[in-house]
């Protein structure tokens, strides 16, 4: 068990989880699915954890996994992760976050 007292600067999209997925497993994870995604038509629909949807909403758009922890999601929140309409190769967040 991490004890926040020895780690008071612990992240878990940083520093990963004590006995877990460490970030760069995180993010494999996500690249993943979002290479399983990007090769599918029509509106997708994917139920996730909070922190798993910031992991994705960060990759989707190409930044790091530790950049996740600005992409809070909450519980039943929606997001639609897309392409910029103007420039197609782009991935955007249209809807997004509690």
């Amino acid at each position: 068990m991490l004890d926040i007292k020895e780690r008071p600067n612990w992240n878990v999209f940083r520093d990963g989880c004590p006995h877990g997925e460490m970030p760069i497993q995180i993010s494999d994870r996500a690249d993943r699915l979002i290479a399983r995604l990007r090769i599918l038509d029509g509106n997708i629909a994917l139920f996730s954890p909070g922190q798993f949807g910031g992991v994705l909403a960060t990759r989707w758009i190409g930044l790091a996994v530790d950049e996740a922890q600005h992409f809070p999601l909450g519980t039943a929140s929606i997001s639609i992760f897309t392409f910029d309409s103007h420039h197609p190769t782009v991935p955007i967040i249209a809807l997004g976050f509690p």
